[in-house]
């Protein structure tokens, strides 16, 4: 569960817009491990460039080699790709994750802390213990 340089593994979700500048960013801190994009061959020259993993958002959820995802997709995906990160006791940073919605932040807080993450719902991110 480790990144190039034996820190945190990083995973990239969406290699559009902000996405491929945090690919690139993250690879420089020597932290990417994977990206994952639903336009596969996106994916797939992302993950050529940088040498790491191509991967579906199910296979990054499952992953022993990802501790924290990072979250560049279309505002309205948020809540729920973050959700699941949490639910499955994964790292994540998105930011508006919940938006206004009281209810969508509360659900939030309950995944995190079952999955014994913290969760800070200013920039909305969900740090793992060990991390």
């Amino acid at each position: 569960m480790a990144g190039k340089g034996d820190g945190v593994g990083v995973a990239v979700i969406g290699c559009g817009h902000w996405g491929k500048n945090l690919v690139r960013n993250f690879s420089t801190l020597g932290a990417l491990v994977a990206v994952v994009d639903p336009r596969v061959d996106i994916a797939a020259k992302f993950a050529q460039e940088y040498g790491v993993k191509a991967l579906s958002l199910d296979e990054a959820l499952v992953s022993d080699d990802i501790s924290a995802m990072v979250i560049a997709v279309p505002a309205e995906l948020h809540a729920k790709i973050a959700l699941g990160c949490h639910c499955r006791g994964q790292g994540c940073l998105c930011r508006k994750a919940g938006g206004p919605d009281y209810g969508r932040c509360q659900r939030h807080c309950r995944c995190c802390q079952r999955g014994g993450s913290y969760f800070d719902g200013r920039a909305f991110i969900a740090i793992p213990p060990g991390i």
